[in-house]
């Protein structure tokens, strides 16, 4: 739908076609994009998945953990019940 926005629109939509050149361009970017997103998802997903086990192996030690614990590269920040 965008193609044909972009490349017949012409005076009803305002725009200019694009060369080919400029659709691999835009298509390039929205694929990296995609990927970028998709990667970071990942990431935080797998993050937040640790971190939950983390919290609940610590839990399970006997180590008391502050509602906000600090957690840099892997390491929860947790102290012992006294």
């Amino acid at each position: 739908m965008q193609v044909v926005i972009v490349q017949f629109g012409g005076a009803v939509f305002f725009t200019v076609a694009l060369t080919l050149d400029q659709w691999l361009w835009s298509l390039l970017f929205g694929i990296g994009d995609l990927l970028y997103a998709q990667v970071g998802a990942t990431l935080e997903f797998r993050l937040m998945w640790f971190k939950k086990n983390c919290v609940v192996a610590m839990k399970l030690k006997g180590y008391r953990t502050k509602s906000n614990a600090i957690f840099t590269l892997g390491v929860l920040a947790a102290y012992e019940i006294k």
